[in-house]
């Protein structure tokens, strides 16, 4: 149903978000969980362009 990206997201987190509905019963689980996928997110979204920026930035100075 989700193909390529929504909402700027890859199609395949959204196969992860069903099991959101499943901790339902425990809260604390839940938000483990929504914090490790936004955790694992922000990195892939953001970790490459930091790292090339900081790659640009060492190499302008040396």
């Amino acid at each position: 149903m989700f193909q390529g990206t929504v909402l700027g997201f890859n199609s395949e987190y959204f196969f992860v978000f069903p099991m959101v509905f499943v901790l339902r019963e425990d809260i604390l689980y839940t938000l483990m969980f929504l914090l490790f996928v936004y955790v694992y997110v922000y990195i892939h979204t953001y970790a490459s362009t930091v790292l090339v920026l900081w790659a640009r930035a060492v190499r302008c100075y040396l």
